[in-house]
Order: structure tokens, then sequence, then C-alpha cells
């Protein structure tokens, strides 16, 4: 009877701690969203005309960008734990990956190591 109440009691603080970590999970991204709407309600009509066409025009330039950027997106869906084994496939297939801001809108690079430029530093 003892060690059924030791299982009993394991158990139930590893399934509070589950939905702990749920429901953490589920404010941080309602707090993401709260954000995001504040700025956009916050930025007039011609700054998201501008910069709605920024990001049209960037995912809609090549064929290339197109595959690139769906990548992405399929990546930022991947639930947590699976973001891990995607990072893993970049860094073993010797990629890697720099992020550049370019005003207010940034973009992914892929770099491989045959790509690089001789010049460019990494830090």
């Amino acid at each position: 009877m003892g060690i059924y109440r030791s299982n009993k009691r394991r158990y139930q603080a590893r399934q509070a701690a589950q939905k702990s970590l749920k429901s953490q999970e589920k404010r941080r991204k309602q707090r993401k969203i709260q954000e995001i709407n504040e700025q956009l309600d916050n930025i007039n009509y011609n700054e998201l005309n501008t910069t709605n066409k920024i990001i049209k025009k960037f995912v809609e330039s090549t064929v290339s960008e197109k595959k690139r950027v769906g990548l992405i997106s399929d990546i930022e869906l991947l639930p947590s734990r699976q973001i891990s084994a995607a990072t893993h496939l970049f860094e073993t297939s010797d990629v890697m990956l720099s992020y550049w801001t370019f005003g207010q809108f940034g973009h992914l690079d892929i770099w491989t190591m045959s790509n690089c430029p001789n010049n460019f530093d990494w830090t």
C-alpha cells in the first residue's frame, strides 16, 4: 500500500507540473499576441500598408525566397520538442544561420561554408 501511494503522489506531481507548464505557455502566447495587437493599433494606415507591401514583396520575389519563407514558417509551427531536432539538422549539415535586420524588416540568410564571403565576420 505504501509503494502505491508513493507512485500515485509522483504521478500526480508530474501531471500538475505538466498542466502548469501548458498554462504558462498559453499565457505567454496570449501576451505576445496582445503586444502585437497593441502595436498594430498604434500603427497608422500608411505605415501598415507600407509594411504589408514590404512583406509581400519579400515573399513573392523569387522561387527560392518562397521556399525559404515556407521552410521558416514550417519550422515556426513545429512543437518545441521538434524545433531542437530541426536545429540539429541545420547544424549537422554544415549550414550556418544568421539573422540580419534591415530597418524595421528582417529576414533569415542561410550561409554554407562554400558560399560564405571570405571576409565575413561571424561575431
